[in-house]
């Protein structure tokens, strides 16, 4: 059989590179080049800053709307890619959520869904704050009485 000088080239640059291969699985298995780093997951624009600090978003078993990315908005009964962009734009757009009622703001978000995401969400601080004695709207999803069933 006859080779081309072209496929010659193709054919060597093949065997050079699967030479290149095999050298450099045997220098990893003997430990002299370190196996490639796993890839860092995708962090989004939004989440960075929430990464950075390393908080998780979960109070108390509700999901505070004002330190949720997108990834944990999504994992909420009703929320798309889409809502859950928009709920992040409103916060960047006009600053922290002072009631769990000021998603009534983002398009998309109505009164059914308000009532489904009520049991799931917060807009502060709730393992902290007493029930009995709160006068803060931040404390507790809606501003003072438990919902019957916290996000898990």
């Amino acid at each position: 059989m006859i080779f081309t000088s072209a496929e010659r080239r193709l054919l060597s640059i093949l065997v050079l590179l699967l030479s290149a291969g095999f050298v450099l699985s045997g220098l990893r298995s003997v430990g002299l080049v370190p196996p490639p780093a796993p890839p860092a997951p995708p962090v989004l624009e939004d989440e960075a800053p929430l990464r950075a600090r390393d908080r998780s978003p979960f109070t108390g078993g509700y999901l505070d709307l004002n330190r949720a990315d997108s990834l944990d908005l999504i994992s909420l009964p009703g929320i798309g890619p889409a809502l859950a962009g928009r709920i992040l734009a409103r916060r960047r757009r006009w600053g922290r959520y002072e009631r769990v009622d000021d998603l009534d703001q983002v398009k998309g978000i109505g009164t059914k869904t308000l009532a489904r995401l009520r049991g799931y969400l917060c807009t502060g601080v709730v393992a902290s704050c007493n029930p009995d004695s709160c006068d803060s709207l931040d404390c507790t999803p809606e501003g003072g009485r438990r919902p019957s069933k916290p996000h898990e």
